[in-house]
């Protein structure tokens, strides 16, 4: 209990689970927010600028910005959350796998780690990424393949 007082007493902790609460928030109520449809084009109306009638003015092809944004917000989350999970199954699994076979099995994973580690961690995500390409296959893929190695670390260390 004394972990969530000092979590609640945290400036920066509350500051960015109201920020996530709201964002989870929008995407969920999306349809009902947002004031015309994410995909409804209406060329004649193409790169207004922001009005009353659209919040955030409007794209090339005349769809509501605001209204995209807010159906984003559901994409954004799903990338987020595949992008931490991920790399969270694939270290624990890699540190099970080292700490109870050991030996060889130990090294090869020890030494692949040190090799992940030794390169900056946006360096080889961005290479990943171009490399896999865009998107949120690419993204979750490239986060997958680098963030894994402090979790395998911890996880074999115990």
């Amino acid at each position: 209990m004394s972990g969530w007082r000092r979590a609640l007493g945290s400036r920066t902790f509350v500051a960015g689970a109201l920020l996530v609460t709201l964002i989870a928030l929008v995407a969920a109520f999306a349809p009902w927010l947002a004031p015309h449809s994410p995909t409804a084009q209406d060329l004649t109306a193409g790169l207004q600028p922001p009005s009353a009638e659209h919040l955030f003015g409007t794209d090339q092809l005349g769809r509501d910005v605001f209204s995209r944004v807010l159906f984003a917000a559901r994409v954004d989350l799903g990338i987020a959350l595949a992008a931490a999970v991920t790399p969270f199954i694939v270290g624990v699994a890699a540190g099970l796998v080292s700490g109870y076979f050991g030996r060889g099995t130990d090294w090869v994973i020890s030494r692949v780690t040190d090799t992940v580690i030794a390169f900056p961690f946006y360096v080889l995500v961005i290479a990943i990424v171009f490399a896999v390409g865009a998107g949120a296959t690419g993204i979750i893929a490239a986060f997958a393949l680098v963030g894994w190695v402090g979790y395998a670390r911890v996880i074999r260390a115990l």
